[in-house]
């Protein structure tokens, strides 16, 4: 049987209205996020210029919640 491999290259991307506010909340439950380059619980800086951090869901799968704004 063939196994997947997770990487962060791989990734669901979500953007979201309050960023911050869904910081707090994260930081609240102890859930652990990480910038690009796997920095606990810090927030990551899109070449484009918004605001980025990944989380990992229960099977490792990697999750990028950021703040890109729309066009």
């Amino acid at each position: 049987m063939a196994t997947t491999t997770v990487t962060k290259e791989n990734h669901l991307a979500v953007r979201i209205d309050g960023f911050d506010d869904f910081l707090t909340r994260l930081t609240g439950t102890g859930i652990t996020y990480y910038d690009w380059v796997n920095t606990p619980n810090t927030i990551g800086h899109h070449p484009a210029g918004f605001r980025q951090i990944y989380i990992q869901d229960p099977n490792g799968y990697w999750v990028e919640i950021n703040d890109h704004a729309q066009n």
